[in-house]
Order: structure tokens, then C-alpha cells, then sequence
């Protein structure tokens, strides 16, 4: 009698477990030599220093399921970090250290897909106004065209 109530005790806290913390975010860097990253919470200008993350089995895996949508920041070092949306969603990405933002692969996370398709449209356009603004700064102002 005290197995199965234990057993039915067992289920449901795995039961509960999972329904809690249901949400994942596991983010994989490829040809990462450290196994720490920070993470922070974005409010404008501001990032608030919310836990420290540590490399499991290759990923950096977590939940912010008690924490705020918006958007957040893995930092591994002072030059490489990874910005992403939290929607209460599951979230997984695949970066490379060397290149973090050039090689991100969104896996998993409409949000984040829409986020980085726009930062990469974003990228394109400031290229081109920039490579129009020097044709225009060197067209001669004589030319009838």
C-alpha cells in the first residue's frame, strides 16, 4: 500500500514538474571554449542581470517560465552574446562562436524567427543607403543627368 502511494505521489510531482516548467530555451554554440554564460532581461537601454547559465550536454538550456516576455541576452563574453525574444514559448537556436549572428539558425520559435528575419533585412538596407550615399557624395554636381 505504501508503494503505490508513493508511486501516485512520484507521478503526480513529475506530472507537476512538467506542466511548470514546460517552456525550454536551449541554446547550442558550436566552437565554444567556455562553459558559463550570464543572462540579462533588455529594457531599453538597460540590461538587468537576471542568473548565470552553465553548458549542459553541449547546450545552454533554461526556462523563463517565472520571468517576463520580451527580450533577453546570452552573453558569453564582452564581445559575444546572443539576443532573443521570450513569448512564453519553447525557443532553440544554433549559432556558431565565431560568428554568432552571420550563422544563427532559429530551430524552434516563430518569434525568433521574425526577430532575426527582420535584423538581417535591417542589415541589408543600412549596407545599401550606405553604398548610395557614397555615390551620391561623389556624383558630380555639374552632370545635366
Amino acid at each position: 500500500m505504501v508503494n503505490i502511494n508513493l508511486n501516485i505521489f512520484l507521478l503526480i510531482l513529475f506530472i507537476s514538474y512538467n506542466t511548470l516548467f514546460s517552456q525550454s530555451i536551449k541554446i547550442t554554440t558550436n566552437n565554444l571554449e567556455i562553459t558559463k554564460a550570464v543572462l540579462f532581461f533588455l529594457e531599453g537601454e538597460k540590461a538587468k542581470q537576471i542568473d548565470s547559465i552553465f553548458l549542459q550536454n553541449g547546450k545552454f538550456k533554461f526556462s523563463l517560465v517565472k520571468n517576463h516576455n520580451g527580450f533577453y541576452r546570452l552573453q558569453f563574453d564582452n564581445k559575444h552574446l546572443i539576443d532573443f525574444v521570450n513569448d512564453g514559448k519553447d525557443v532553440e537556436l544554433k549559432t556558431d562562436y565565431a560568428n554568432i549572428f552571420d550563422s544563427l539558425k532559429v530551430i524552434e520559435s516563430e518569434g525568433n524567427k521574425l526577430y532575426y528575419e527582420f535584423l538581417k533585412l535591417n542589415k541589408a538596407y543600412k549596407t545599401k543607403t550606405e553604398l548610395l550615399q557614397l555615390i551620391i557624395a561623389r556624383y558630380p554636381t555639374d552632370d545635366e543627368y
